[in-house]
């Protein structure tokens, strides 16, 4: 045999067995040896192994790459080998590790899953020290329904049913794949969620099979600022500012995904004015809290409502903007139609007063221009 070829493979024991023949003398005796290798070996190299045992069958549980040679001796002394092609009994499975690409990456959720803003390249590494990566196939989920469907990623094109087929050209030892280093381009568009998982299955020659997953979080939505009040009787507009004599309470409502949503950084992001200054406003509405509705069939679609009660009179402004952990911010604020100045309103409960003071010069001169010159003995009607 000059080229050993490795096309035989068991997850578990092998049992090789030989039926000798001689059509002239008969068999004196069946010996065999089980050789570690993974070349040929040559009739000489043969005639120097020791080792050998009688028997015309073996059964290898031990993992190895290996050869059953049998010598087989007649009567007269003749002798002869026969070999097994390259064996390999292989009862590990293949190991499958996950390289994040820095491309789109933005940090992590509140969950430690890494967030992307865009598409996700993973590089998956496969590595099978005994009989060889066979086939590697993937699939894609976003919360968990599947995006993409099942794929090949690798094919070594040969299992050992092709074993002894015409034409199939078996591979040697040397031609065993043990490491293979594949990226999959997850596309953004097709996954913006929270739980996006990279599922890769593969199958080494011997039948063994690992399935592991990669989850990231794609975030392709920016979140977005509701903004109502319950109080729109405004009693006078003048340019952009309303007039109110009743007090007014504003609710906030942020569509975002609660992993990706930062309260304290929210309130944060909301600027008041009051009389001229821009106020604090935890001093100005006391201590405020999100309450936070989930949407269990679409994460981006998950609310955060905050109340702020203008309790007091003044001159108010308000703006606001709100960043979310894939560093995504709100283009402008929406109001319904019903919501009239929203960002530049007076609060004023309070009615007016007013006092008058005539001073002693002030006196002096009406008496100096106060004339009479209409008179009568009866009432007078003025109209």
């Amino acid at each position: 045999v000059e080229l050993l070829t490795f096309g035989l493979y068991s997850s578990d024991k092998v049992t090789v067995s030989v039926v000798p023949e001689d059509v002239t003398s008969p068999i004196a005796s069946v010996e065999y040896i089980k050789i570690d290798t993974t070349t040929a070996k040559t009739r000489e190299e043969l005639d120097n192994l020791t080792g050998w045992a009688p028997g015309n069958s073996v059964e290898i549980r031990d993992e190895a790459a290996f050869v059953v040679c049998f010598r087989i001796t007649d009567y007269a002394g003749n002798y002869y080998y026969v070999s097994t092609d390259g064996y390999i009994v292989d009862k590990t499975i293949p190991t499958i590790e996950f390289e994040l690409g820095n491309r789109n990456s933005t940090g992590k959720d509140h969950n430690g899953v890494p967030i992307y803003t865009g598409d996700v390249d993973v590089t998956v590494k496969v590595n099978d020290i005994g009989s060889g990566i066979n086939k590697i196939t993937y699939l894609v989920k976003c919360n968990d329904e599947t995006t993409k469907d099942e794929t090949v990623l690798y094919d070594f094109k040969y299992t050992m049913s092709d074993y002894g087929k015409e034409g199939v050209e078996v591979p040697t030892y040397g031609g065993l794949v043990k490491e293979l280093s594949e990226t999959v381009t997850i596309k953004a568009a097709e996954n913006n969620g929270c739980k996006v998982e990279l599922c890769v299955k593969v199958t080494d020659n011997a039948g063994n099979v690992i399935q592991s997953s990669q989850q990231v979080d794609i975030d392709i939505t920016a979140p977005t600022i509701d903004l109502e009040y319950d109080n729109n009787n405004v009693k006078k507009i003048d340019g952009n500012r309303g007039y109110f004599d009743k007090q007014r309470i504003a609710t906030i409502v942020i569509t975002e995904r609660a992993e990706h949503f930062n309260g304290d950084e929210a309130i944060a992001g909301i600027k008041v004015g009051k009389n001229g200054s821009v106020a604090d406003v935890t001093t100005l509405f006391g201590k405020l809290e999100w309450s936070t509705t989930k949407d269990v069939s679409d994460p981006n679609n998950d609310k955060h409502t905050l109340v702020l009660p203008y309790n007091y009179d003044g001159n108010y402004t308000f703006d606001m903007s709100c960043t979310d952990l894939a560093n995504k911010t709100n283009e402008g604020i929406q109001t319904d139609k019903s919501t009239v100045t929203p960002f530049e309103f007076t609060v004023d409960t309070t009615a007016p007063t007013g006092t008058v003071k005539v001073g002693e010069n002030t006196w002096d001169k009406l008496v100096e221009l106060l004339t009479f010159g209409l008179y009568s003995s009866d009432k007078v009607t003025v109209s």
